[in-house]
């Protein structure tokens, strides 16, 4: 019971600290805003640079 209660208060934890780290490295890191436009938007020629759609792209993300 000690080792599992160990177990879950270092995955709570964790999951604190990724957020927490995750929102300093954006903020003052990469400085990412919502003004940033994405390469394929930027550069956007149709040939290399084309972007998709917001549906596709979420169902990119359950895929992984």
């Amino acid at each position: 019971m000690n080792s599992l209660l160990i177990a879950v208060a270092a995955a709570i934890l964790y999951l604190i600290a990724y957020y927490t780290y995750g929102k300093f490295l954006g903020r003052k890191i990469f400085k990412l805003t919502k003004d940033n436009v994405c390469p394929s938007v930027y550069f956007q020629d149709e040939l290399d640079y084309v972007p998709t759609k917001n549906r596709s792209y979420s169902v990119t993300i359950l895929l992984l």
